[in-house]
């Protein structure tokens, strides 16, 4: 494991470097790093040669994120070719994202995809000229495009296009805790943004002769989804489709801190894989000569990998998802070859997987999220298997209750730390609004979305009946987040950054909460991790709007 955290540490490096290596040297990094890694694995069982492994995979970790980087970045439209208009051919990737957007002033129909290029040269250069003023050669490394169009015609994934659009680079404004949009157009590798100019003709090349698991499913359960209440909130559960949330309910959820349950998550994976193993184990129930064939841990693992990989590409394949995804083939490899695996190890094997097929991941502010959530949850289980065992006979709903309570607590101890550290802001009721919507959502919203999803497959009226039940679960839990977003406790949050020692004390304290529970140092690390609510870099405001005629003013 522990050259696994040495490769993930190097892939971070690259979020401190204040510039990246040049060509050169990254490959001659990569040369001497893969070298000493194979001479010192053949002499690993001595320290010194164990240490240089660790560095060697330090080293070529940091080579490789750095070189991605590189990658992307020399891709990019630069900003003298800003504001030119160019003709495009290529293909709409991804679902579109409608929604009413603002242009000049008015209020229209807005339409927002990815676009893969084929081809591309300025307007005003000949089809098969090869050169010209401010020469394209310059963005011949474009691959993706961020386009908007504010028109009538409409856009399916799949379709081919040739168009004439505008194009700037990737920037946006530099405010500190801000959103960084080049930050997140390099981890989501987009090249170019820009807009389609109506006033030149449009040219359908092919029709979306091609769709994906997930674009054809998105199309067979609009119609169903478009009748309910919630079917917005349904779309990105289902389906990882956030583009038709109304802004009430996205400030909804930020303001109660619940904006996680609304993205596809590993809890979703878990609740595929383990209707896959349900699945699974009621076959051998009902067929017992099977298990003259296959033993039950074997069974298990292959109802629970094929229904968590359908409903991971489903999904499209999000952060979090990846993550829970490796790590339940990671336990499935482990049950299927008859060896235990320590939870952490796992964890490491993940985060290495995701780094290893894209280093730009660890941009978004999703993948630290996702992988800090799970370690603070294994910390706080390392607490409870500390704890002497007394037996008890309780309900299991009593005992489910106790878990739930368990992991709101562990999540609120640790989380608040990669969110300041984030920038994020914490709203302090968003361990109440947790406490009831996490039961609602994970035994109610999603085993019934999931069901319905699946039924839309064979009948739509069953599918029709089961997204109906999910969506009076969400109705349920939109009007607890309201009645909670109106009590006092929702207009104070916490805002500011969390850096440096700071950083590093507060995970310290956060850990010996988390996995000791009782010793000397557990009062010192409660009153400093409660100190974070008192430090001079952060502050309590009142969350609601300004009034007319006021004024909030940031010193930097």
């Amino acid at each position: 494991m522990a050259w696994k955290l040495s490769f993930c540490a190097g892939v971070g490096s690259l979020l401190l470097l204040p510039a990246l290596f040049a060509a050169n040297t990254l490959a001659a990094i990569g040369v001497v790093s893969v070298l000493l890694y194979l001479w010192a694995f053949s002499r690993s069982r001595r320290w010194p040669y164990k240490a240089l492994l660790l560095c060697a995979c330090f080293a070529l970790g940091s080579a490789y994120a750095q070189w991605q980087a590189q990658l992307q970045l020399e891709r990019r439209l630069p900003e003298t070719l800003d504001g030119f208009e160019y003709v495009i051919e290529g293909r709409v990737h991804g679902i579109v994202a409608r929604s009413e957007g603002q242009q000049f002033g008015a209020l229209r129909r807005k339409q927002q995809f990815d676009f893969h290029l084929h081809a591309l040269r300025l307007l005003n250069q000949a089809a098969g000229s090869t050169a010209a003023s401010n020469a394209p050669s310059n963005v011949v490394g474009l691959k993706r495009l961020r386009l908007s169009y504010y028109g009538v015609q409409r856009f399916e994934s799949g379709q081919q296009w040739r168009m004439v659009v505008r194009l700037r680079s990737p920037r946006g404004w530099v405010n500190p805790g801000g959103f960084d949009l080049a930050k997140h157009a390099l981890g989501r590798r987009i090249h170019a943004y820009g807009y389609v100019r109506e006033s030149h003709p449009m040219l359908q090349l092919a029709p979306a002769d091609s769709m994906s698991l997930r674009l054809a499913r998105h199309r067979v359960l609009q119609p169903l989804i478009a009748s309910l209440q919630y079917g917005p909130i349904l779309n990105a559960l289902l389906l990882g489709d956030k583009s038709a949330l109304s802004d009430a309910q996205r400030t909804l959820f930020i303001e109660t801190g619940t904006a996680h349950l609304m993205a596809i998550s590993g809890l979703h994976i878990a609740t595929a894989a383990t209707a896959g193993a349900l699945l699974a184990k009621s076959l051998l129930w009902m067929l017992p000569r099977l298990l003259l064939f296959v033993s039950v841990p074997t069974a298990v693992a292959s109802g629970a990998v094929p229904a968590a990989v359908f409903y991971a590409a489903l999904s499209g394949f999000a952060i979090s998802t990846q993550r829970a995804l490796v790590m339940l083939l990671c336990a499935a490899a482990a049950m299927l070859l008859h060896r235990r695996s320590s939870p952490w190890s796992v964890l490491c094997t993940a985060a290495t997987g995701l780094l290893l097929f894209d280093p730009l991941a660890l941009l978004g502010g999703g993948f630290w999220l996702s992988f800090f959530a799970v370690a603070v949850l294994l910390l706080a289980a390392h607490g409870a298997n500390n704890r002497p065992i007394t037996v008890q006979k309780k309900p299991v709903f009593l005992t489910w209750i106790k878990l739930l309570f368990s992991a709101q607590c562990a999540l609120l101890f640790g989380m608040p730390l990669i969110q300041l550290a984030l920038g994020l802001p914490l709203a302090m009721v968003a361990p109440l609004a947790n406490l009831l919507a996490v039961p609602i959502v994970s035994f109610w919203v999603i085993p019934a979305g999931l069901a319905g999803l699946l039924a839309s497959y064979l009948h739509n009226g069953m599918a029709s009946a089961l997204l109906a039940l999910a969506d009076k679960g969400l109705l349920l839990v939109m009007h607890c987040l309201a009645y909670l977003q109106q009590t006092p406790l929702a207009n104070w949050r916490i805002e500011g950054e969390l850096a440096g020692v700071s950083m590093l004390v507060a995970m310290l304290a956060a850990v010996v909460l988390l996995a000791c529970r009782k010793g000397p140092l557990v009062p010192l690390a409660a009153l400093r991790w409660m100190v974070l609510f008192a430090m001079p870099l952060l502050h309590l405001r009142g969350g609601g709007q300004l009034a007319r005629g006021d004024i909030s003013l940031w010193q930097f």
